[in-house]
């Protein structure tokens, strides 16, 4: 799938706060939000680009989006760099200027800043995210209306968006699970689930919320994961399956699903992680002596290195395994 321009700036912009050692060009990761509209007037003209307000606005008139502006406006500039420059700085204009034109790519623009102020824990309200999140929900059954199919319509959008919308959502939610918002947990499951593709995910959310109202449907749900991971493995589903379950759910399920990650692991800090929770886990049950030989174990083991791999024929290894049976 080959990621929208915009939402390919989005992404540089949003690794290089993260990670400042990448390198970029400087304009490249510009937040063109944080300039006037003159000072990208300014930079337009730099780039040979005469428009002011009026101008600008009588141009628009033929298009419809930022892409079509620059089709009209950059026709004759081939050079790749300097095309996307003008773009970036026609993007930000035309979202000012030209509020009544709401195109995807804008509104992509909007979901992805909020998501990463979400993330990085500076959105100080995500009232405007969730408005995003309803609109979105919108868009996707519109495009549905129009003859694609949910998952078409999902990864149409997702091109023009710069994060993982489906690990985002899935985060989101869970959050809200984890807040006690139910209820608004439910109703983005319901909104998005015939879009996702990472289905037996939000199948894990459902189980989650049924655990606070019925165990015994929670569990069934849980019991339908295990059987499809044993029948394609996610480590990282199971380890989360697994931190849920060391104080709810049924014990017999955790001990399956235990022996399925142990078959899974490869490293050592997976090992270690899988010794942690099961010992959390035993210590529930106050089976003093599995908790006492598993710790044993992870205390023997501190000076490996996380990286490193794991044998399968590792004495430990083995140990670990009998006291699952």
């Amino acid at each position: 799938m080959k990621i929208k321009t915009k939402a390919l700036y989005n992404l540089l912009r949003f690794t290089s706060i993260n990670n400042p050692k990448i390198k970029v060009k400087p304009w490249q990761v510009e937040d063109l939000r944080d300039l006037s509209s003159g000072e990208l007037f300014k930079k337009l003209h730099k780039l040979n680009i005469f428009l002011d307000e009026n101008s600008f606005k009588e141009y628009s008139k033929k298009a419809d989006s930022p892409e079509e502006l620059l089709e009209i406006l950059a026709y004759d500039i081939d050079e790749i760099d300097i095309k996307d420059r003008i773009y970036l700085i026609i993007f930000e204009v035309f979202k000012r200027l030209l509020i009544e034109k709401q195109c995807i790519s804008i509104f992509a623009d909007e979901l992805d800043n909020k998501i990463f102020l979400y993330d990085n824990q500076t959105l100080e309200s995500d009232e405007l995210l969730q408005d995003l999140l309803s609109n979105l929900k919108t868009i996707l059954d519109d495009s549905v209306d129009s003859g694609l199919t949910p998952k078409e319509a999902m990864i149409d959008f997702t091109k023009y968006l710069a994060h993982d919308f489906e690990n985002f959502l899935y985060d989101y939610i869970k959050d809200q699970i984890d807040s006690d918002n139910d209820l608004y947990a439910k109703e983005l499951i319901e909104n998005f689930y015939p879009y996702i593709t990472k289905i037996i995910w939000f199948d894990f959310l459902k189980a989650m919320i049924l655990e606070k109202e019925d165990i015994s449907k929670s569990n069934e749900i849980l019991n339908s994961i295990y059987n499809r991971l044993f029948e394609k493995f996610d480590l990282n589903l199971g380890f989360r399956i697994l931190e849920f379950m060391v104080d709810v759910g049924d014990s017999e399920l955790f001990i399956k699903l235990s022996k399925l990650t142990l078959i899974n692991v490869a490293k050592e800090e997976e090992f270690s992680h899988l010794m942690k929770l099961t010992i959390d886990f035993f210590g529930r049950l106050d089976n003093e002596k599995k908790e006492k030989k598993l710790t044993q174990i992870l205390n023997k083991r501190y000076k490996n290195d996380p990286k490193s791999n794991l044998e399968k024929n590792d004495m430990d290894f083995l140990e670990f395994s009998k006291l699952l049976s």
